[in-house]
């Protein structure tokens, strides 16, 4: 099994930022698209993460990027924090409250998504995933399988015992990119080698979900414990009632995060020069042609379903830039 390097994937990443940052104001301009511009900052204000507990939501991104909308994205504010100069790699809202997490280990808390506290770091790793359920339990996750918890809205983090080497099948301890947490504290992280791997009881014991030769960078979990991973060379997984099955995408495209509706039939897939969606549960996927959207680059997408029962969906990446997503008639 090949390692695919955690900083070559942090190279992708950014070379794509500095080699695509032109096309991006192409998708401002056309009018046609179905991605429309709703916020834009700086060249270099690049969003790794973007959250939705209802109409709230959450964006950061490099040099401590945080903003923040209250009206289901459609108007976003920077907010101003001088102590955050390490760049953001994910944050999450719920109840009102936000945690996030980055570079070397840093992690920060606010009780209101408008002043923050800065908690004293556990790791030198990269933190890239973090995510908090109602009753305030946090998972954390980042560079060579380091997974914290905190049971007080990130007020305070313990280290989880490393797995990994419990499993036959890894020869090393993966990235982990993405993490998930239950209101019943069921735990799910992704990563490097493709790993899938679940815990029912806050990170004392593991069940390897499934492994293999790729990195996986988005996941979605479903409220019955399903779930739809994405990854490199354009794989998109399902894995439903105990079973992993891959989609066909006709794409090699590096895929980096996935959004799906609640009832699992809409899923729409970020990527890098890539944009996909499905309306058939997973079962086949429709790749965005549009020039202004596949010469782009986006990190991260998250949406909602409002009170009407309406989708709203926003994708972001270069420049600190969010687009909606609105369908085609």
């Amino acid at each position: 099994m090949a390692r695919y390097s955690f900083i070559k994937v942090f190279k992708i990443f950014f070379c794509s930022i500095l080699f695509l940052n032109g096309g991006l104001y192409a998708a401002e301009q056309n009018g046609a698209s179905k991605y429309n511009l709703v916020s834009k900052n700086g060249p270099h204000d690049y969003i790794h993460s973007i959250h939705f507990d209802g109409g709230k939501g959450i964006a950061v991104g490099n040099h401590g990027l945080v903003m923040t909308t209250t009206n289901s994205g459609l108007a976003w504010n920077k907010l101003s924090n001088k102590e955050f100069k390490e760049s953001l790699f994910s944050a999450v809202i719920k109840n009102g409250k936000c945690i996030a997490v980055g570079q070397v280990g840093f992690i920060a808390k606010s009780d209101d998504c408008a002043a923050w506290k800065v908690i004293k770091p556990i790791t030198t790793e990269r933190l890239l995933s973090v995510s908090v359920n109602s009753k305030g339990q946090a998972i954390a996750v980042g560079g060579f399988g380091v997974m914290l918890i905190s049971n007080n809205w990130g007020e305070s983090w313990e280290s989880v015992n490393s797995p990994w080497r419990n499993f036959q099948n890894l020869s090393a301890d993966p990235h982990l990119y993405k993490a998930h947490i239950t209101d019943d504290g069921v735990i799910t992280v992704a990563g490097e080698f493709e790993v899938i791997a679940r815990s029912n009881d806050l990170g004392k014991s593991w069940k390897l979900i499934h492994s293999g030769a790729r990195s996986l960078f988005g996941m979605y979990v479903y409220q019955n414990g399903d779930l739809v991973a994405v990854g490199q060379e354009g794989l998109i997984a399902n894995f439903k009632s105990g079973k992993w099955t891959e989609s066909k995408t006709n794409t090699a495209a590096l895929l980096t995060d996935v959004w799906a509706t609640p009832d699992g039939k809409n899923i729409y897939v970020a990527g890098m020069r890539a944009a996909l969606s499905s309306g058939d549960y997973g079962q086949s996927f429709a790749q965005e042609k549009e020039r202004a959207i596949v010469s782009n680059s986006f990190t991260s997408i998250g949406g909602l379903v409002d009170e009407k029962n309406q989708k709203k969906i926003y994708v972001s990446g270069i420049a600190g830039l969010i687009f909606s997503i609105k369908e085609r008639e």
